[in-house]
């Protein structure tokens, strides 16, 4: 998995539409090498996205 920068990772698109957002956050979050903090990107993906893929 290729590391990105600060301002790669500020212009990351996940989607135009809130399902195309919420594949991709579902994809970031369950595909393993997640960098973040991962209660916060499942807080994110409860919050706007449950129900909706």
């Amino acid at each position: 998995m290729k590391n990105l920068h600060v301002n790669q990772m500020n212009t990351i698109k996940g989607g135009v539409t809130r399902a195309e957002y919420c594949g991709t956050l579902w994809t970031i979050l369950t595909g393993g090498g997640y960098q973040g903090d991962i209660l916060w990107g499942w807080e994110v993906f409860g919050a706007n996205c449950a129900g909706r893929l």
